[in-house]
């Protein structure tokens, strides 16, 4: 179950749009307000973890909202002025609310 009063953090989701960049490959980008809705805030995970024989930072963190029907993976989420790409919607109840698992991104313009 939802508690209302939980829900004390501002998000505004977008929907993703295709941008190709300098070098010609095509990256998803946050276009369009989708909506700007009451959200928790939760951390899943932080670090800097390496890749390519290099440090690189990496924050997951999860939203719960009041369910809606056109939310969905791939879709981004901006929170404190950061952009999140959700990676999974899941469904909290039956119908009561939905969880964005989400990941930090760096968008390009």
């Amino acid at each position: 179950m939802m508690q209302a009063g939980k829900l004390d953090r501002r998000i505004e989701i977008y929907q993703a749009n295709e941008q190709v960049d300098g070098i010609g490959q095509v990256a998803e980008v946050p276009g369009v307000l989708l909506a700007a809705v009451w959200a928790e805030a939760m951390n899943f995970r932080g670090g800097m973890p390496y890749a390519a024989h290099k440090v690189v930072e990496a924050a997951e963190i999860g939203f719960v909202i009041r369910y809606r029907a056109d939310v969905e993976a791939g879709q981004f989420v901006k929170f404190e002025g950061r952009f999140y790409q959700i990676l999974h919607v899941g469904l909290l109840g039956r119908r009561d609310g939905l969880i964005l698992e989400s990941k930090r991104v760096t968008p390009c313009k």
